[in-house]
């Protein structure tokens, strides 16, 4: 398999494990998940304040979405041209009315749900919309763009920064303070200067700035299984003895 691919691989599987199913990354699991949570429109956490809003597949946050983004993922016409239609016309017009919105009270959420209840995606056209339109757009461009050096990482490392751009943004997070802008300008410091172990151990340092978070078991896995693709990232580097250079996304 080509490095693009264990890349791409490895980064979907992670990021939509934690979105959809517990962090459960196998084939079973990723679909019960999928099943179980995703497979209408649904409002994470409640639509509580600072939340994404109406949710999509494998965490397509309307909230943080044009209207026309909706067009352009699920319409006839991406901005790569005529492609398969997910959604009818009318079914994007209705999610259309969500774009934008990020906080709903009780009976936001439920006229919410209740007018898109309906509206279903297959787990492989969700997959599709993750690979081609979501990973790229919110992991792997932001992340390339980020951290010069980031096309020389063993790919199970791109794919761990990958996660940890799609989740934390591509920068110092507010929500970490102090002690995360630091470890963050670790991260790029070790990336640009492709130090692979040093990639690994801030990674794994910075499973620390979840502890107290709300969701902290959840975020704290996922920090945990980042750090760990990482280490598997260095080793591979350890076994063949060559980083060869992988242009991705």
């Amino acid at each position: 398999m080509a490095d693009k691919e264990v890349m791409a691989e490895a980064a979907s599987k992670l990021i939509r494990s934690y979105e959809v199913a517990g962090g459960d990354s196998s084939d079973a699991g990723l679909r019960a998940g999928y099943a179980t949570h995703a497979a209408h429109p649904h409002i994470p956490d409640g639509g509580k304040p600072g939340n994404a809003g109406l949710t999509v597949g494998h965490g397509h946050d309307l909230g943080y979405a044009t209207q026309q983004e909706i067009d352009d993922v699920y319409g006839p016409v991406g901005p790569n041209g005529p492609r398969r239609e997910i959604f009818t016309r009318e079914q994007r017009e209705r999610l259309k009315q969500f774009a934008g919105k990020r906080v709903y009270t009780a009976a936001e959420k439920t006229a919410a749900l209740t007018a898109t209840r309906d509206i279903t995606m297959s787990y492989e056209q969700a997959v599709e919309v993750f690979e081609k339109e979501l990973l790229v757009r919110k992991g792997v461009t932001p992340a390339r763009n980020a951290y010069p050096g980031f096309n020389a990482l063993p790919p199970l490392q791109q794919a761990a920064i990958v996660d940890r751009t799609y989740m934390r943004g591509n920068g110092p997070n507010p929500t970490e303070g102090r002690r995360g802008a630091q470890l963050w300008t670790e991260l790029k410091d070790a990336i640009m200067t492709r130090n692979t172990l040093r990639v690994h151990a801030v990674l794994k340092r910075m499973e620390a700035l979840h502890r107290n978070s709300p969701l902290s078991s959840s975020t704290q896995g996922r920090a945990r299984a980042r750090a760990d693709m990482a280490f598997k990232g260095y080793m591979s580097e350890q076994e063949t003895g060559a980083v060869p250079w992988s242009p991705i996304g």
